[in-house]
C-alpha cells in the first residue's frame, strides 16, 4: 500500500510463538478482553462440579478469563479452541507518531 494512503504505521516490537493459555492479565486485558462480574439465576447447574446453586457471583472476575470466552466466541474450529491450547504468534507492536521516514 503507498504510504499516502496508510491511515496508520505500526512498528513491530517483538514476535514470538507461545502456547493460547499461557496468556497473563497484562496481555488479555491488551487484546480487549474485560472482567466480567454476574449472577447466574437460582438451579443453574454448574457442569464442573455438577451440582446446583443458588447463585454464582463474579465467576469471571479475570482478564484471563475473558479472553478465553472471546477466543471460543471467534475461533470456532475444535482444533483450535481455548481448551486445545494451540501455539500462537504473539505480535507486539506499537503505533508509529511522527515522521514515518525517519524511524529507525
Amino acid at each position: 500500500m503507498p504510504k499516502e494512503l496508510a491511515r496508520i504505521f505500526l512498528s513491530v516490537k517483538s514476535i514470538k510463538v507461545e502456547k493460547l493459555q499461557d496468556i497473563d492479565e497484562g496481555q488479555a486485558k491488551k487484546e480487549g478482553a474485560k472482567k466480567q462480574s454476574w449472577c447466574q439465576p437460582f438451579g443453574t447447574k454448574i457442569e464442573d462440579e455438577q451440582k446446583y446453586v443458588g447463585s454464582l457471583v463474579n465467576h469471571k472476575i479475570n482478564y484471563k478469563t475473558g479472553f478465553a470466552d472471546i477466543w471460543d466466541m471467534t475461533i470456532k474450529e475444535d482444533k483450535y479452541s481455548w481448551e486445545a491450547n494451540p501455539w500462537v504468534w504473539v505480535i507486539e507492536f506499537e503505533k508509529v507518531i511522527g515522521d514515518i521516514d525517519n524511524e529507525k
